[in-house]
């Protein structure tokens, strides 16, 4: 290392035995906006015992997720936390085991691939809307949560796309599943010293999340076997795929632990993206009035299919915008395997590295009114001129989320879909506040009411 190099001053905050652990716990969001106001480019701070380093500058963020990315892991604390759910898998893994699993599920995911799950998606969102207006009919004030109905409608298109089975039944069983186990990662993120050999319900809760999309995962599984039937989906391939140096195939328990996380990844973010994407536009007439413009010029009555998505530019920017303000994926974490230096700053060995991707969006050091709901902001002459790596919301380099072009693609459709036919209003009175757990939700959900175009 150069004599320039120097240590990462310590956080305001970080002295006391539990450093930075209790501001995280009361609001994480609030103290990793804090910390980049305070400390700019890099910030340094203690959870309990453990040593932390924030990433703010764009720069450094490509520096870890790109340019010398292979020094950096997965941090073995989230990953330990994760692997109670799903053991090493395409998010958890690192290493030789990642990049095979990469490998062998990037097909699924090809641009000419996402073309073939246009008819899924479009389908998916039209019988939902068939849904609410047979439930309109019945009920013409009915107050309709959109956080439930976007669980269930992703749920059901990523059942059908990734594995040719409708789940779309099950959505509130598996979605009270998935959404347990979420506040269980978020409570062990908030208390570190947690074991999962501690006895009471928090633990046995979690477990019993996890064994019933375990349990479902595995009926999937066998009853493809059985049926010795080749479908063109993500499960028929993970049981076809061999390695190409050994022409080992997966077995069941490692094609189990894909596709569940798989199913996670594919619903709950985009319809968390969805659920803001909804609420921005409630309560943006302007831009809602735009979005809506654009829609009837495009479709005029007939319904968005697959090749409408690259007409439909302002959908895209209400998306991509919606990304920006709320990101699913709120922060991502790494640890330094060997040392490195960001800038002129010193990062050790074994240091922890996080990268607040919603505090990074909301910089005005790198995003005008950066508070403000303005999709123009993505147009194509504006984006050019933004800063690489200050827009995160699939992460960065070679470990970008594999799905991201699936996601943008299903909530292009479900938007249109739903825009095309209604105007939503949030309910009066109703608080809504971003809730970070694993996927930044909303706090209290969003009720609506439909108002027919």
């Amino acid at each position: 290392m150069t004599t320039k190099v120097r240590a990462v001053p310590a956080s305001k905050g970080s002295s006391g035995p539990l450093g930075l652990l209790a501001e995280f716990q009361t609001d994480p969001l609030a103290l990793l906006g804090r910390l980049h106001r305070e400390h700019g480019d890099i910030a340094r701070g203690r959870f309990l015992w453990v040593d932390n380093l924030f990433v703010f500058r764009p720069e450094y963020v490509k520096r870890v997720l790109l340019d010398n990315n292979k020094n950096y892991r997965k941090d073995p604390f989230t990953t330990g936390i994760l692997r109670f759910f799903g053991q090493d898998n395409l998010f958890t893994g690192d290493g030789d085991f990642w990049l095979r699993q990469r490998r062998l599920m990037q097909p699924m995911f090809h641009r000419q691939r996402i073309t073939g799950f246009g008819k899924t998606m479009a389908e998916g969102a039209a019988d939902m809307l068939d849904g609410w207006e047979r439930r309109r009919a019945a009920n013409p004030g009915e107050v309709f949560w959109l956080n439930d109905e976007m669980m269930q409608v992703t749920m059901r298109i990523v059942g059908q796309a990734l594995f040719s089975e409708d789940l779309s039944a099950e959505a509130s069983r598996l979605g009270q599943a998935f959404n347990d186990a979420d506040h269980y990662i978020s409570f062990r993120f908030k208390n570190p010293a947690w074991q999962t050999w501690f006895p009471g319900r928090r633990n046995a809760g979690a477990r019993i999340a996890r064994d019933t999309v375990v349990t479902r995962i595995r009926e999937m599984i066998a009853r493809r076997r059985l049926s010795g039937e080749r479908r063109d989906d993500l499960l028929s391939m993970l049981i076809e795929a061999r390695d190409e140096d050994t022409g080992a195939g997966l077995d069941d328990e490692q094609i189990r632990r894909e596709a569940g996380v798989m199913i996670a990844a594919g619903h709950e973010t985009t319809a968390a993206a969805l659920t803001w994407a909804f609420y921005l536009l409630a309560t943006h007439p302007k831009q809602e009035a735009r979005l809506q413009a654009e829609i009837a010029a495009v479709l005029g009555r007939r319904a968005a299919t697959i090749d409408d998505v690259s007409a439909l530019t302002y959908t895209r920017q209400v998306i991509d915008e919606t990304l920006r303000l709320y990101p699913p994926a709120w922060a991502t974490a790494r640890q330094a395997i060997g040392e490195d230096a960001l800038g002129p700053f010193h990062v050790p060995a074994g240091m922890n590295i996080n990268i607040p991707i919603h505090a990074i969006h909301h910089s005005p050091v790198y995003w005008e009114r950066p508070e403000d709901f303005e999709p123009e902001r993505f147009a194509p002459e504006r984006t050019e001129r933004q800063e690489r790596f200050s827009y995160l919301p699939f992460g960065g380099g070679p470990r970008q989320c594999i799905g991201n072009m699936f996601a943008l693609t299903e909530a292009t459709l479900i938007l249109a879909a739903v825009i095309q036919r209604y105007q939503l209003r949030a309910v009066s009175g109703h608080a809504v506040r971003p809730e970070p757990v694993l996927t930044l939700n909303t706090s209290a959900g969003l009720p609506v009411t439909l108002q027919p175009r």
